[in-house]
């Protein structure tokens, strides 16, 4: 098997019926985005403002999805409806900033604020159902736009939501807070935003293209994934990113980290040219993003190692899951 990039998760869903009502302004702004035609009769609509408006329906609940991009600020709004007494439940509100450099590095804090705030809104139950019914919202959008859309900035924003529900079902199912792990992957453009808790991977999908491929993981320094990988053959059906991530990372150094070079480009030019919350290479735990074995090629600290990039081409192989997006195609 050669490798291949593509982008991957691993979960098991059942499809549904889906029904959509699109709420269109008349005026277009070219410039700004053209619509998402999912079919004929169904269109997300950006105008002039870049706004966009989708209603979904699933069981007895009622989704109102709303997102907005105003001087470098995307604001989305996600409103939880009960299907049967049209009543407001709660309403999901997540802004990220791209006027700050490194934006991406602080958007698991916003997740995590907005998690605690929403918790004890609804029950444990009712969060689930919200959580299915944006999940079933996600997979057709993604299964019916083009890929040149899928990047943009008003759907990668349903990713900030989904991640709140999981954090929050999170919470309710291992009795723990709402706390979030950053996939570096976002960091890099090579996944959507994903806490790393939340990002599985097929244990014996894994293990199979391991062992076909354990000289090239092994030479870029994999052997404890290998090692781990097999430990959970027959045991387990799915790992979390998580797990893997941090075999041979410290998890309180790489917040650290994720921290002090957030800080660093949020405080005045000034302030760090004298060093105060300045990142120095030797802060990095991988190297440089420009140093062999690292997935990509970029300025700063490296976040991805190679083999960890492969992990995710691997699950989408077949293109069989949703999460691989609209630009997957199977055994390319």
């Amino acid at each position: 098997m050669k490798v291949k990039e593509k982008y991957s998760f691993v979960c098991i869903l059942i499809c549904f019926s889906l029904l959509f009502l699109t709420n269109c302004s008349e005026e277009k702004d070219e410039s700004a985005f053209n619509d998402i035609q999912l079919k004929e009769t169904e269109v997300i609509s950006f105008n002039k403002e870049a706004n966009a408006r989708l209603v979904h329906s699933y069981g007895d609940i009622k989704l109102i999805y709303q997102s907005s991009i105003n001087a470098g600020k995307v604001t989305s709004n996600l409103d939880v409806f009960d299907n049967a007494k049209d009543k407001l439940l709660v309403t999901n509100t997540v802004t990220v900033n791209k006027v700050i450099p490194n934006y991406k590095l602080g958007v698991h804090y916003d997740i995590e604020k907005t998690a605690r705030k929403l918790k004890d809104k609804l029950s444990q139950e009712q969060w689930q159902e919200v959580l299915l019914a944006h999940e079933s919202f996600i997979k057709t959008i993604i299964n019916k736009i083009d890929p040149d859309k899928y990047r943009s900035d008003l759907i990668q924003s349903l990713y900030f939501h989904l991640a709140v529900l999981n954090t929050i079902d999170r919470s309710f199912k291992e009795n723990v807070d709402c706390e979030c792990t950053p996939h570096p992957g976002y960091f890099i453009d090579k996944t959507t935003f994903w806490c790393q808790e939340d990002y599985f991977l097929n244990v014996n999908l894994l293990n199979k293209h391991l062992r076909e491929n354990k000289d090239f993981v092994v030479n870029l320094g994999g052997n404890d994934l290998i090692n781990y990988i097999q430990s959970l053959k027959d045991k387990r059906e799915v790992v979390s990113f998580k797990e893997i991530y941090f075999l041979n990372r410290s998890e309180a150094e790489f917040k650290t980290l994720i921290a002090k070079k957030y800080k660093s480009d949020i405080v005045s030019s000034e302030k760090v040219k004298m060093g105060d919350a300045l990142v120095l290479e030797s802060d990095c735990l991988m190297g440089k993003g420009t140093d062999l074995g690292c997935c990509g090629n970029y300025s700063g600290c490296c976040w991805l190692a190679t083999y960890e990039c492969w992990l995710h081409d691997v699950e989408c192989w077949n293109c069989d899951k949703w999460h691989c997006g609209p630009a997957c195609k199977s055994g390319v």
